[in-house]
């Protein structure tokens, strides 16, 4: 059971309403609403949330309920509890599917979603996940005051996803030479392959990265015409990406 009643010592100057000194899970919409926005104001975000959940399940009003979800998606932003922040903003967008404020609850579901995300050695579903909520945001609000930060969103999941696959990739390379078959270099070929085809024009140098790629396959297929080819491509398209690389050297 939830104890609402503890006093905040960081925030002396706002008084304690007589509603939030009560258990939360004996108190009333109103109760809970008051002692919602009382907490959220003394900064506990966790105990604000309980407040908050405890309204939606005691209230019939609509228009309240509504107010409640969102406010919850910031506080469990606040929280750092971004799977629940997440879940809140979804809630909002299939309830009040019409509502003015529809745009912020989607913008601050990516953000939820963004900060959920594993990083390039894991699995990526919720980095594929991110960009199409991303994508989905800049369809539907083309004129939105968040387009910049929705862009940047997107420019870090095609980054982790793009690192994640040249991660793989370089491991088929890497299994290749410990076990001398051709199986993972005909892998790896595929990978590039559908990098090339889908990601590298959604990250930086990506074109000049994934040709650093081929040159490798090249090397170790000892293909000697495709990396001389394909390292003079890469010495004219991108010459300070190339000029960073030691394979240019080789």
């Amino acid at each position: 059971s939830s104890c609402a009643w503890q006093k905040d010592k960081s925030k002396p100057s706002i008084t304690m309403p007589q509603e939030a000194k009560k258990r939360i899970e004996s108190m009333t919409d109103e109760e809970a609403l008051i002692s919602k926005d009382y907490f959220a104001k003394i900064d506990r975000p966790e105990t604000a949330i309980k407040c908050g959940q405890r309204y939606l399940a005691k209230s019939s009003d609509q228009k309240t309920c509504a107010q409640v979800t969102l406010d919850l998606i910031d506080l469990c932003i606040a929280a750092q509890d971004f799977e629940k922040a997440e879940k809140y903003a979804n809630d909002y967008k299939t309830l009040y599917p019409g509502s003015a404020h529809l745009q912020d609850a989607c913008f601050k579901e990516i953000q939820a979603s963004l900060a959920l995300i594993n990083d390039c050695e894991r699995d990526q579903s919720k980095t594929k996940q991110t960009i199409e909520l991303a994508n989905d945001f800049l369809k539907t609000f083309n004129n939105s005051e968040h387009i910049n930060k929705v862009n940047e969103a997107l420019k870090v999941c095609y980054e982790t996803l793009f690192e994640s696959e040249r991660g793989i990739i370089e491991s088929y390379l890497k299994r290749h030479s410990l076990t001398q078959t051709d199986h993972p270099l005909k892998a790896a070929e595929l990978r590039i392959a559908s990098l090339k085809e889908a990601l590298f024009q959604n990250v930086q140098s990506g074109a000049a990265r994934v040709l650093d790629l081929e040159i490798k396959l090249a090397q170790i297929q000892k293909k000697d015409l495709v990396v001389q080819s394909k390292l003079q491509e890469l010495s004219t398209k991108f010459p300070e990406f190339a000029a960073q690389k030691s394979v240019v050297a080789q």
